[in-house]
């Protein structure tokens, strides 16, 4: 009877025993936390020792052996109470709770903005996240930040483009804007004339259209352009041009008179880089093709008449004109009597002639040069020479016609300065193989 009894007691107290460890083992949860919040998902997490835990969150119920839950299909921008307790064996922990709120819908872009041109499209917009989509027609570009190109348009098009905001699989909803390319713009141009064309000047009229902000323009031979843009630019026309050109700062027309270089049958070109509206230049230099007049035969020899009056200390009034019936023109210049025959005598008639071609004066009959030399030395002999031709030019030249004076004397007896007075205003001048050659020619002196 007693060992019946010792047996239950045994029993009881083992039961007793198991059923103490069990409850022991079920710890409640801890350290619930929530991580991955987007808009629609949330990842549950916790501590704790159970065979399973049960997670309720609003109607539903989860029943995992995780300590972790994902959960999905929440609502943006709201608070979500969750809980979770352990079970061991039809034992059940404590219940603990934890809150947590999802994130809103990533923000619809606002300001939308298109900044055209008739091929371009620099679209840009506000916004809050870091990535976006840009829709235009069937295309969709994925894109980084806030402003995105788009090329190859077409010209006067009317395009709808969309963007929205990006976070991941989270969309904002789409906003929508309408931009139109431009016209097509004109190329720059110019029209360009040369008339009251001779062998001495060219007059010239350029006129450019409505796509040109400003240019440059050059007579030059059509021998030397491309020897000149080789060896001073490397073979870049619009560098040589911007060197060389005379600039003109606005698109308006233009007219000049340029001086030749006197020979008959000679090839020219007007060579003009226009400048876009944007400032920037053409590529293409446009270069207008024109020569002087052939050489004519039988023409009379050209002549000049000087006349030398009111001579002072400093001053002289001196007049030139053309004469007889094969006078076309004349250059001339006044130099120190002395200087110039040394010049004749080291270069001859030719150098002079060159001379005064390039640093003279033109006239062409009936135009006369009647002008008051200043700024002269007293008591110095001084010389006007004039190199008088027909209307072949340097192939027409007469002979140098010449006429000496003295200043008058002065008390201060200074000496004289320069060999040649050049300083009135000149012609443009055309840039040609002779002005080279002259200038080979003073180089050697």
């Amino acid at each position: 009877m007693k060992s019946i009894k010792l047996i239950t007691v045994l029993a009881t107290l083992m039961i007793c025993a198991l059923s103490c460890e069990e409850k022991e083992e079920i710890w409640t949860p801890s350290d619930l936390n929530v991580s991955g919040i987007t808009s629609y998902t949330a990842l549950l997490g916790w501590g704790g020792v159970g065979d399973e835990y049960e997670v309720v969150m609003g109607d539903s119920v989860w029943v995992t052996a995780n300590r972790g839950l994902a959960v999905k299909r929440l609502t943006p921008d709201t608070d979500f109470r969750w809980s979770v307790r352990a079970v061991k064996g039809g034992t059940y922990s404590d219940r603990m709770e934890h809150s947590f709120r999802t994130l809103p819908l990533p923000s619809q872009p606002t300001d939308l903005n298109a900044v055209v041109s008739y091929r371009i499209a620099e679209l840009s917009w506000s916004g809050e996240e870091r990535k976006y989509e840009v829709k235009t027609g069937d295309n969709i570009y994925q894109v980084s930040g806030t402003k995105h190109v788009l090329n190859e348009l077409e010209p006067a098009t009317t395009y709808t483009w969309s963007v929205r905001a990006t976070r991941g699989d989270e969309v904002s909803e789409w906003a929508q804007a309408e931009f139109t390319t431009l016209e097509r713009p004109v190329p720059p141009n110019a029209q360009i004339t040369v008339n009251d064309l001779n062998v001495m000047r060219a007059n010239t009229t350029i006129t450019p259209n409505s796509s040109v902000s400003a240019y440059a323009a050059y007579v030059i031979s059509k021998e030397l352009y491309q020897i000149f843009v080789d060896e001073f630019t490397g073979g870049d026309e619009v560098m040589f041009m911007e060197l060389i050109g005379n600039f003109y700062p606005t698109g308006e027309p233009s007219a000049e008179t340029w001086e030749l270089n006197g020979e008959t049958g000679y090839e020219y070109y007007l060579a003009v880089l226009l400048y876009d509206n944007a400032g920037e230049p053409h590529p293409e230099v446009i270069k207008h093709e024109f020569a002087s007049p052939a050489y004519q035969d039988n023409l009379a020899q050209a002549s000049a008449t000087i006349t030398v009056s009111n001579i002072t200390s400093s001053s002289a009034g001196i007049v030139v004109a053309s004469a007889g019936a094969g006078a076309f023109g004349f250059y001339d210049g006044l130099f120190v009597r002395e200087e110039y025959e040394e010049i004749l005598a080291d270069y001859g008639e030719e150098y002079i002639r060159q001379y005064l071609a390039f640093y003279g004066y033109l006239y062409l009959a009936p135009e006369i040069d009647d002008w008051v030399w200043e700024s002269l030395e007293p008591a110095t002999e001084y010389i006007i020479v004039v190199s008088p031709f027909n209307a072949n030019g340097i192939h027409g030249y007469g002979d140098l016609v010449a006429e000496t004076f003295t200043t008058l004397s002065s008390a201060s007896g200074a000496t004289p300065k320069s060999k040649f007075y050049g300083e009135r205003k000149k012609l443009k001048k055309a840039l040609t193989r002779e002005t080279a050659k002259l200038l080979d020619l003073k180089k050697k002196k």
